[in-house]
């Protein structure tokens, strides 16, 4: 008969044979000596980079062989491209372990698209990241969405939270209407002036009455109407405007 033993640590083990349902053993013990050399010891990593660079990935434990998922043999290699990496590590008693790196990739923005509503701007992108905007170059904020916006020609950044990349930049003029005016010298509202037209030196606003009468011609260098024509104030009433851009 033959018997197997699992032992839970190294050490020195004897074997020695006996008849079965009997007292009887061998004179003689064979000793068996069980030696455990140890694995490398690994830690799995999640590393971040920034989409367009490349970064160097670490074995970690110098003076072992190594065996990487890309075929290289080397202690360390760069790579470019976001993804899960492995390297076997062996040692010299040829005891080995596999070490786990994820590679993800910051997002660099990409804008899309200026929403504006009134005088709420609202930069949007076409990937999702850590990204922060700004309408001035210098501020930056978390939010996409900007409030109580001044009108003119303005220019949306965002760049990533980790500085991947040069900030993504796209122009747009912000042109403020307002929907109703009333010239009765209060300090409100007391004049028609579209907010934006000075970044526009070809814009130009045509102001009529209901039934289409030229009422007044505005421009960069006559930017506002008080309600009057030849000085006279005009009845209270509905007017319409067109507005040509100088795109």
């Amino acid at each position: 008969n033959s018997l197997s033993y699992l032992p839970n640590g190294a050490g020195t083990f004897f074997a020695e044979s006996y008849f079965p349902n009997s007292t009887c053993t061998s004179s003689t013990r064979t000793p068996v000596t069980l030696t455990i050399n140890p694995s490398p010891v690994v830690v799995d990593q999640k590393i971040y980079k920034c989409k367009l660079d490349s970064i160097n990935l670490l074995a970690g434990i110098s003076g072992q062989s190594y065996l990487w998922s890309t075929g290289a043999v080397t202690q360390n290699i760069s790579i470019s491209n976001s993804g899960i990496y492995t390297v076997k590590i062996t040692n010299s008693n040829n005891c080995f372990a596999i070490k786990t790196i994820e590679v993800v990739d910051y997002e660099v923005p990409i804008i899309s698209n200026i929403k504006i509503n009134g005088n709420t701007v609202s930069i949007e992108t076409a990937n999702t990241g850590n990204f922060l905007f700004s309408i001035d170059g210098l501020n930056y904020q978390s939010s996409n969405v900007f409030y109580n916006v001044l009108g003119g020609l303005k220019t949306a950044y965002v760049k990533e939270i980790h500085n991947c990349g040069m900030p993504q930049k796209m122009n747009f003029n912000l042109i403020l209407i307002p929907k109703f005016m009333s010239p009765n010298n209060d300090g409100i509202n007391d004049f028609f002036e579209i907010d934006g037209m000075q970044n526009l030196p070809i814009s130009t606003v045509t102001i009529f009455d209901r039934y289409g009468k030229l009422i007044i011609q505005l421009n960069n260098k006559k930017p506002t109407w008080d309600g009057t024509l030849y000085g006279l104030p005009i009845p209270a009433d509905d007017y319409w405007y067109t507005i040509k851009l100088e795109d």
